[in-house]
């Protein structure tokens, strides 16, 4: 049996930004707005619930921080290290939080976060094998998180992802795909919807994504073959999925 464990948007709390950019709105959102609904002890308790019970990889699909700064970053990192420590493979999309802002010094931070976690370039989309023989699945993991306009918080699909998708969707390969990524797929509206998206939506229909696997949205769901997380910080929820012969069962584990 293949396991995987996913969990998303643990949003280390804002810091006051210096100068007046879409980061005012987000610290105004973190500290106000979610002030006291997101609790970084509920991260620890999740990394450490992964580390006892020791998957074949761990899926992390966005929003460590809330504005981008680095001083988020650095705040975040630690509760994220026992994971890398504990050498369990770990993979990592980035969410439109993480890359909040069109700032050189924010994109630094970010890009050093997610290297130190082994995922090096977050803005190239990969298809990776984990698992081996019939309970092996193809993790697709697609970067959809760019900064936006301060009204929107929407992804966006480049060609380079959907060429990928399309093609692994249309390998002769028995493994599941499972994509990875920070927004909901099904989700189509102008501000907060995944743009360029149709033909993945085409694709999770017809079963050849077996499971779309995101964030974004707070709170936890399932719908039609795409799981969201939930935000770990506020739920203290993740999802687990596995795959034996073939065949992809959904849980979830409740901290």
């Amino acid at each position: 049996m293949t396991r995987i464990i996913h969990f998303a948007d643990s949003h280390e709390e804002a810091v006051f930004p210096r100068g007046l950019d879409k980061r005012v709105l987000g610290y105004c959102n973190s500290h106000f707005k979610r002030r006291f609904q997101h609790k970084q002890e509920l991260l620890d308790q999740a990394v450490q619930r992964m580390i006892a019970e020791k998957p074949d990889a761990v899926l992390f699909t966005g929003d460590a921080v809330s504005t981008a700064a680095p001083a988020e970053f650095a705040a975040a990192l630690p509760h994220f290290l026992p994971l890398i420590k504990a050498e369990i493979p770990f993979f990592c999309t980035a969410g439109n939080h993480d890359v909040y802002v069109k700032n050189k010094k924010c994109r630094a931070a970010m890009e050093s976060f997610y290297s130190a976690l082994g995922n090096g370039d977050v803005d190239q989309p990969r298809c990776v094998r984990i698992g081996t023989g019939n309970d092996a699945v193809r993790l697709l993991l697609l970067p959809e998180s760019r900064p936006t306009l301060p009204w929107l918080s929407c992804g966006y699909l480049s060609d380079e992802s959907v060429s990928l998708a399309v093609a692994e969707a249309e390998k002769s390969d028995t493994a599941p795909l499972i994509l990875g990524g920070h927004f909901p797929v099904r989700e189509c509206t102008w501000r907060r919807g995944l743009r360029q998206a149709e033909k993945l939506r085409q694709l999770l229909a017809e079963g050849k994504i077996a499971y779309s696997l995101c964030g974004h949205v707070h709170s936890p769901s399932e719908e039609g073959r795409e799981v969201i997380a939930g935000s770990v910080t506020r739920y203290g929820i993740m999802t687990d999925l596995r795959c034996e012969n073939g065949a992809v069962q959904i849980g979830r584990i409740r901290l």
